[in-house]
């Protein structure tokens, strides 16, 4: 329930009164559950794309030889996201900027050939919409920048954008390595209709019938109990 209200598993460990790394393990298992919860899923008709980026370190201001790294640089892990609308997916695709190369790969394998694909006109879609036969709707963002959410015709991935930021920012001391874990997550929460009850229930479900298995003694490592 406290994942699908964005809570901290600080947050949820104190509520629970249960120790932290507790909640942890338990999340490991989450991530088990959700780990291909995006296969399959092609988007046809029309659809949005664009990509949104996440500090490769706890620290936004992560320095290089003592001097900082800016902008859209390997500071920051890519996430390539593509929605129709209704459903989102999400792939973690490199730090930096995407090359055509990466953003093919992400994007290639959810839209179906022929489709509308909107965008924001970056280099890296070119490869997709040849490749693909797609028809596309450009807008820059110089031409949707101070436009109102309601008039915005990017604001379908806006929104998924805007509500992943506010998912990812509830767990900010999240550990880099899971972090297509958290992406899974978050498209199984956007992807399931109804209240953070219906959408427990609904994990709840496709969790009993995951045939997996994480032992504690296997999973307990510094790296897995890093956590603000």
């Amino acid at each position: 329930m406290h994942l699908f209200q964005f809570h901290s598993v600080r947050t949820t460990a104190f509520d629970n009164r249960n120790a932290v790394t507790t909640g942890l393990y338990w999340l490991s298992k989450v991530f088990l559950v959700v780990d291909d919860i995006q296969s399959g899923i092609v988007f046809s008709g029309k659809v949005w794309i664009d990509e949104t980026y996440f500090p490769r370190w706890k620290s936004e201001s992560a320095t290089k030889n003592g001097r900082l790294l800016r902008g859209l640089s390997r500071n920051q892990f890519c996430v390539c996201s593509a929605t129709d609308g209704k459903r989102c997916v999400l792939y973690l695709c490199g730090v930096g900027k995407p090359s055509s190369a990466k953003a093919l790969r992400a994007y290639g394998g959810v839209i179906a050939r022929g489709s509308m694909v909107v965008h924001d006109g970056d280099s890296s879609h070119k490869a997709l919409v040849e490749s693909l036969g797609l028809k596309e709707e450009i807008h820059t963002t110089t031409e949707t920048k101070g436009i109102s959410d309601d008039k915005n015709p990017m604001e379908p991935i806006n929104e998924v954008h805007r509500y992943l930021a506010g998912f990812i920012g509830a767990h900010n001391g999240f550990s880099r390595e899971e972090l297509q874990g958290w992406l899974n997550l978050f498209c199984f929460y956007w992807n399931t209709y109804g209240s953070a009850f219906e959408k427990a229930q609904a994990f709840i479900e496709l969790a009993v019938k995951k045939r997996t298995k994480l032992r504690y003694r296997d999973w307990k490592d510094p790296e897995n109990i890093d956590e603000d």
